[in-house]
């Protein structure tokens, strides 16, 4: 996953933290969620839901999902 910086510095940032100039990282995209996100994620549990929300962000050629 590449974010942009806030200093427009593009780098992988999965496990990088802070961007190198101390500042945050955003993503080169938003993405979209399902139509019916809510209905189909109102029963996960936390972990469930949280691995829903990454995997719109990490691709599995970064981190398989079953790793997130």
């Amino acid at each position: 996953m590449h974010h942009i910086g806030l200093h427009d510095i593009q780098i992988p940032t999965v496990f990088a933290g802070l961007a190198p100039d101390g500042g945050l990282y955003i993503p080169e995209h938003i993405p979209e969620l399902l139509f019916n996100w809510k209905t189909a994620w109102s029963t996960h549990s936390f972990i469930d839901l949280s691995v829903e929300i990454l995997s719109l962000y990490i691709s599995p050629e970064e981190i398989f999902i079953c790793n997130l």
